[in-house]
């Protein structure tokens, strides 16, 4: 394999792990949208309690200001942390 790619893994298996459960009300765009904005990635869920595990990508500064701007997007998140 190539060196880009060994990168590439190696930060799909290491990014910050957030946990996050949507609103039911919302939509699945609105949800789209949010994930694709934030460059977060669904890497398991829901789970029984409706949490999601979400990824944050490379291009992400710090895990914070992602949960801070999860948790502002009130119509769209309920709950959000990091693992």
């Amino acid at each position: 394999s190539s060196a880009a790619s060994d990168v590439y893994k190696r930060q799909q298996q290491t990014g910050t792990i957030v946990q996050v459960e949507f609103n039911p009300n919302a939509s699945n765009q609105e949800v789209s949208d949010l994930l694709r904005s934030l460059d977060l990635q669904i890497i398991d869920g829901p789970a029984a309690s409706g949490l999601y595990r979400l990824r944050i990508g490379a291009s992400v500064t710090t895990p914070d200001e992602t949960l801070d701007r999860l948790r502002q997007a009130e119509g769209v998140v309920r709950f959000a942390e990091v693992e």
